[in-house]
């Protein structure tokens, strides 16, 4: 958490719409729901960053057994005297698990 602004925004799409968490504390909580409920044996590689003034892209893919394909996306950082002030995650290609 140390690398985030104590009032930092974090857009996630992993409940099916894309929530907002603003501060230290939402942000957390965010990242425990996200760790607890994660795909089994998931694999995050990262693929491209591109940084422009204080914007960063992050380019990754992620795969699991659970996927039928491996899942692409982004993150979008905006930095702020060294701290992320928001990270916004978006995914290119929504996959179903299987069942």
């Amino acid at each position: 958490m140390s690398l985030f602004a104590d009032d930092a925004i974090f857009i996630e799409p992993f409940s099916g719409v894309p929530l907002t968490h603003e501060g230290h504390q939402a942000i957390r909580e965010a990242f425990k729901g996200m760790e607890e409920n994660s795909a089994p044996d998931l694999e995050l590689a990262l693929e491209r960053v591109d940084v422009d003034g204080n914007q960063l892209r992050a380019e990754w893919t992620c795969a699991s057994p659970v996927f039928p394909e491996p899942m692409k996306g982004f993150d979008l950082f905006t930095i702020k005297n060294g701290k992320i002030t928001r990270l916004e995650i978006v995914v290119t290609n929504v996959l179903p698990l299987h069942e």
